[in-house]
């Protein structure tokens, strides 16, 4: 059954409009029409299977049959990313709403290879969305504009857990920290990796530095290798997964 986002502003009882670009990629490209079953999430966590009842490129009218309301009983990982070059962020961001990361708080640090854009977030927020559609999470990532890697350390996320990943720690393995949490944050530099000064602040404001073995990992591939591994060791890729 295919799936789309509803406007929770749209949504009146049993009835239902979709609007904008999921009207007409519905309707000109799918061409679905009247009585065509659909799935339809509002970003709140509600999910509704519904039936097209009238079609046009500008808006979809649907009748709600159901709803279901998701709650996420996981824990809470939150990702602070460096800013890296190109298309690597948005293949990132893609994946993280893909593997259940709660937010990511993308951050400019003193390797930083990568520019902040004014229209990147908006970027951002479309792939989250597509993603959102795809893997069908019920609540989207939440991606929060780009800051500076002090504010991210010492204002980012309050968690119970914070973990800094550095090539340079030879003791802490990912594995031990992963004991149940309610909630962490965990760090991923950029292609230059941390400066000793940046690791330092971190450990100051309660980061453990953490190893993701003995091989030197591409930024992208430290990134997306942390996240799955902390996702499947807090049970976040079990069988009945919150996603």
């Amino acid at each position: 059954m295919r799936r789309f986002f509803i406007d929770p502003a749209k949504v009146n009882g049993l009835t239902g409009i979709i609007s904008g670009a999921e009207a007409r990629h519905i309707h000109l490209v799918l061409r679905l029409t009247k009585g065509c079953m659909v799935e339809l999430f509002d970003g709140r966590g509600n999910i509704y299977q519904a039936v097209i009842q009238a079609s046009n490129r500008l808006e979809i009218s649907v009748k709600l049959l159901n709803k279901k309301i998701f709650v996420d009983n996981g824990t809470e990982v939150h990702l602070g990313l460096a800013l890296l070059k190109g298309k690597k962020m948005d293949f990132l961001i893609q994946k993280a709403t893909e593997l259940g990361i709660k937010t990511i708080r993308p951050f400019i640090s003193a390797h930083c290879a990568g520019r902040n854009a004014p229209t990147r977030n908006r970027r951002w927020d479309k792939i989250v969305l597509e993603a959102c559609k795809q893997s069908g999470r019920p609540l989207p990532l939440i991606c929060h504009p780009v800051d500076e890697f002090s504010n991210i350390i010492r204002q980012g996320v309050d968690c119970d857990h914070k973990i800094i990943f550095w090539e340079k720690e030879k003791k802490n393995c990912l594995a031990p920290q992963m004991t149940k949490h309610k909630s962490i944050f965990f760090l991923v530099g950029p292609e230059g990796g941390f400066s000793l000064e940046e690791i330092e602040k971190a450990r100051s404001h309660g980061f453990q530095t953490v190893t993701l073995g003995q091989r030197i990992l591409r930024a992208e591939t430290a990134a997306f290798c942390a996240m799955s591994i902390i996702q499947f060791l807090n049970k976040n890729l079990d069988c009945e997964d919150n996603i």
